[in-house]
């Protein structure tokens, strides 16, 4: 067998299996999915009390059960993502941030699993085996499969577990989204008129992607200063083109006019807050990419979205909304049990948007 034929399907089928058995809630690429929606007022996950076997990464309890992430699986799902997704150059925080996503992970599946054995949800078997039909269609033959799967420590029979599982965590989240309300007609018309309004900004982006805890301190000081200079009435685009990070500071932070769903929430909460004209943003504005000084320069209102398009975009906002809701009453079923020497990340942490 050739080696480099085989690698290269190696990849292929992890590639599969991290779309198949990855993340297991529905628009998990967006910045309101239920890992980033930790409030103030309780927190996502129940801590128990640190494990301190060394052979155990967590330990997620229920009152009638519970599941064990051990330290191999931990750092092996660790590897194969950097691996899969060939990410080079993580900075501490985002390999803590890495960290966590596999804690969570396991956690989510566990609660998802157990939640849909508790309401009866099954996996269709023919279904089962159609997506097993479709994973083997595409490699070459039998045997290549057979070969990549053994590389991979699985079976057959362990890829069809994963996919009923899979398909079993999909039934339940269905179910929930099909308990939310359809809008009314005056939520229909608030609606589409939140959507046609529209914000101009500048801003000033510190950048931190890159920059550890104290580098990090030290650059929200700086960012306070100038933003005190901007509030005091200094030119905001001399200010931008000489302490911006982002690719706009030659325009002195000039971003255009946008509407909502475009930029990140913080940031649009912030933007579309600014009651007048020309006013700056009186805080720092926190986001994954860094702090931000934020001044609005117009606001203007465009045509109204159609009706059907508004439904559809609201619904959409209203079930991801509800999953969310979902997710955290289950999340609150459970304790998790942390070996904070093998993960070394806190799940309750707020996640910058």
């Amino acid at each position: 067998m050739n080696t480099r034929f085989l690698s290269r399907h190696g990849w292929l089928l992890q590639g599969i299996l991290l779309i198949v058995c990855g993340a297991v809630w529905l628009g998990c690429e967006s910045a309101d999915s239920p890992a980033a929606a930790s409030t103030d007022e309780e927190e996502m996950y129940r801590m128990g009390a640190p494990v301190t076997d060394s052979l155990v990464a967590a330990i997620v309890v229920a009152s009638d059960g519970s599941d064990t992430l051990s330290t191999e699986r931990f750092q092996t799902q660790i590897e194969r993502f950097l691996q899969q997704s060939m990410s080079v150059g993580l900075d501490e925080t985002q390999f803590a941030l890495l960290r966590r996503s596999v804690v969570e992970d396991f956690v989510m599946r566990y609660i998802l699993s157990h939640e849909a054995d508790a309401r009866g949800l099954t996996a269709d078997p023919a279904e089962v085996e159609e997506q097993v039909a479709a994973i083997k269609g595409r490699f070459p033959d039998e045997e290549t499969f057979q070969n990549i799967m053994a590389q991979q420590g699985m079976t057959e029979d362990s890829l069809r577990s994963a996919l009923a599982v899979e398909l079993k965590m999909r039934a339940l989240q269905q179910q929930i989204v099909e308990s939310t309300p359809e809008p009314t007609a005056e939520e229909l018309r608030a609606f589409q008129q939140e959507q046609a309004e529209e914000v101009s900004a500048q801003h000033i982006l510190f950048m931190t992607q890159q920059v550890d805890d104290a580098g990090r301190d030290s650059l929200r000081q700086v960012a306070e200063a100038v933003l005190d200079s901007a509030l005091s009435g200094v030119d905001f685009a001399g200010l931008a083109q000489r302490h911006s990070d982002d690719g706009s500071a030659a325009q002195g932070g000039n971003l255009g006019f946008f509407g909502r769903g475009v930029m990140v929430p913080p940031f649009e909460e912030a933007a579309f807050a600014i009651a007048d004209s020309g006013a700056v943003y009186p805080e720092l504005v926190e986001t994954r990419f860094g702090y931000h000084i934020i001044r609005q320069t117009g606001r203007q209102t465009t045509a109204l979205i159609d009706s059907t398009q508004a439904q559809a975009q609201l619904m959409r906002r209203r079930q991801q909304e509800t999953l969310t809701e979902g997710f955290d009453a289950l999340r609150q079923k459970v304790e998790v049990r942390i070996n904070q020497d093998i993960v070394q990340a806190d799940l309750n942490a707020e996640v910058p948007n």
